[in-house]
């Protein structure tokens, strides 16, 4: 009896064992087949009803890039040309500043030379004064107006230029010492200062 009891719960376990593989292995392919089906059925599906659109899509997204690329370089480019022509404007600007400063320079200039030319001529053109204010009268008097401006100015330019080329001083030694005193003889001393007296530079070429 307890021999029957063990074999009957031997069995039982073996039938339990068996129909939990069998339920195992006969369950595992349909989930299996249930999640590739439906994988292939969402990723792989054969129907084509969606690629028009997706191409129009595409075509609209790209058409959209290109307007925009356009767009960038159309504005870049108008923007370049708007910094070019505003640097010319500037530069055109600076010429006819920098033109109008050295007219007005040369004008300037002009009516320096023209004022500093007409007082020279006066303050050497005009009569000597005494005193008094009386006009000295010279050799020129009798002459006309402007004939005597001329002269008098060529005489004191003949002045002026012989008084620098010519000697300050008329004696440059002093006189000799008479007898009984002994004159010892003259030296005579020149400072030059930055100045080349006589430049001579020979090149002797030694021959063998």
């Amino acid at each position: 009896m307890a021999f029957v009891m063990r074999s009957l719960r031997d069995l039982c376990k073996v039938y339990n064992v068996n129909t939990g593989m069998t339920y195992c292995v006969l369950r595992q392919p349909v989930n299996r087949i249930s999640l590739v089906l439906s994988a292939q059925k969402y990723c792989y599906s054969t129907e084509t009803t969606d690629r028009p659109k997706i191409t129009s899509n595409l075509t609209n997204i790209q058409s959209l890039i290109n307007e925009t690329e356009s767009v960038v370089q159309d504005a870049a480019t108008h923007k370049k040309q708007s910094e070019q022509q505003k640097e010319d404007e500037e530069e055109k600007a600076n010429r006819e500043r920098s033109k109008r400063m050295m007219n007005y320079g040369f004008a300037a200039f002009g009516i320096s030379m023209s004022l500093g030319f007409t007082y020279l001529v006066y303050e050497l053109g005009r009569p000597n004064y005494d005193e008094h204010g009386n006009v000295i009268e010279d050799e020129f008097s009798h002459l006309p107006f402007f004939e005597q401006i001329y002269k008098r100015v060529r005489r004191e330019l003949n002045y002026y230029t012989r008084l620098v080329q010519e000697p300050s001083r008329e004696k440059l030694l002093p006189d000799p010492l008479k007898h009984p005193y002994i004159q010892p003889p003259y030296t005579l001393v020149l400072e030059l200062t930055d100045l080349l007296v006589h430049p001579d530079w020979t090149v002797s070429i030694l021959e063998f």
